[in-house]
């Protein structure tokens, strides 16, 4: 007899695939950054969080 999932079985599912799906179109809008040169060299990146933190 197959199990059947509750309600809030069922929601819990759903808010995980929408949370991984998020997550995956983070991810692929930084590798479109990557891939289109949107990027700062470790340099410029400390530079700016310092700049940013004694603001």
């Amino acid at each position: 007899m197959p199990k059947t999932i509750s309600q809030s079985e069922h929601i819990h599912n759903y808010d995980d695939i929408t949370a991984r799906l998020e997550l995956y179109d983070e991810l692929k809008k930084g590798l479109d950054d990557i891939a289109a040169g949107r990027v700062l060299s470790e340099e410029e990146f400390f530079l700016t969080l310092r700049a940013e933190l004694e603001a």
